[in-house]
């Protein structure tokens, strides 16, 4: 009993130690960042009906300058999450304030105290706005990529508009990669369309700086999650190309991955999904490639982009394009 009372004692020493620790890193960040360039006016904003929830808040349609916007509002929680959601908070601002992509989602500015923001909310909505945050950016209407692929179940997406979807997220990716960013949660729910159904990638809030310390942090979500990242191996920007692999197998399948491996860690290392007959070998070697066991085997995003890129190229020569983007994106 006493050795017990010695492990839980040692157990709450070192999250102690890591949360002191963590605590000094997010305060150096926070220091680096200049709040008042990124503040938006409270009173030009304008918030009205949630459109999505998430881990660390809620997301409202608004309008800021008279345009539509999304409010992305991190919800004061209770005590023991209350450094977690600052942390999300403040890498999203850090992260994808310098940003400047067409796949990736613009941020606009942010916000540390919401009290004079013009609130329209349903009575379930409400919360309170002095205690939370928030970060706009830009308003995409065609909602996520998941439930759009979703929607192509039966009659599929022309692989056209498959090439076309997974070329949007790899340049996202692939510049993402380019800042030495890993963004730690890609999956089609963090992806949004806009109104010409081209993808865009959002939520910042776990990314992180790629430096030369090791990353053990188990972050993510499970199916698209690398198997270093479950198992808190060390890892790097490789893990976002084992996530963009499950992501192009949905795509091309319309439908969302799901498997009873994600609960076996042992399993979860080699079961992947099954392929369809009917996907063009070049999709089949990539999603192979990109969800490899070991990363080292996993490709560079530029190359999956080249990839891509060659193959859109050999289907439109062979006379197999389909409806355009727009049409599809329509239906």
């Amino acid at each position: 009993m006493e050795l017990k009372k010695i492990h839980e004692e040692l157990d709450i020493a070192l999250e102690r130690a890591w949360f002191e620790k963590e605590e000094m890193k997010l305060q150096e960040l926070i220091k680096k960042i200049d709040f008042h360039a990124y503040e938006i006016n409270c009173r030009k904003l304008k918030m009205k009906n949630k459109i999505a929830q998430g881990a660390f808040g809620s997301v409202y349609e608004g309008i800021y300058g008279g345009k539509k916007v999304a409010v992305k509002v991190f919800h004061n929680a209770e005590e023991s999450k209350r450094f977690s959601l600052r942390r999300s908070f403040v890498q999203e601002i850090c992260l994808s304030k310098d940003l400047d992509h067409p796949n990736i989602a613009k941020f606009i500015g942010a916000m540390e105290n919401m009290l004079e923001v013009n609130i329209k909310l349903k009575k379930s909505q409400e919360f309170d706005p002095s205690l939370d945050c928030c970060v706009v950016t830009e308003f995409l209407p065609g909602g996520t990529l998941n439930q759009y692929i979703k929607r192509h179940h039966v009659k599929k997406l022309p692989i056209d508009i498959v090439i076309q979807l997974a070329l949007d997220v790899a340049d996202g990716l692939s510049y993402i990669h380019s800042k030495n960013i890993i963004h730690r949660d890609l999956k089609t729910d963090n992806m949004l369309l806009d109104k010409n159904g081209r993808v865009k990638i959002i939520d910042f809030g776990v990314s992180k700086i790629e430096d030369l310390s090791q990353n053990t942090q188990n972050t993510g979500t499970l199916g698209f999650m690398a198997p270093e990242v479950l198992t808190g191996s060390s890892y790097d920007h490789k893990c976002d190309v084992f996530s963009f692999g499950i992501c192009l197998w949905e795509i091309f399948c319309c439908w969302p991955y799901h498997s009873e491996a994600m609960d076996n860690p042992n399993l979860y290392k080699k079961v992947r999904p099954d392929i369809p007959k009917s996907c063009p070998s070049v999709l089949a070697d990539l999603m192979k490639q990109c969800w490899d066991a070991d990363p080292n085997k996993r490709p560079e995003m530029r190359s999956v982009v080249e990839t891509l890129r060659e193959f859109e190229a050999s289907t439109f020569h062979q006379g197999a394009k389909g409806p355009s983007c727009l049409s599809c994106f329509s239906s």
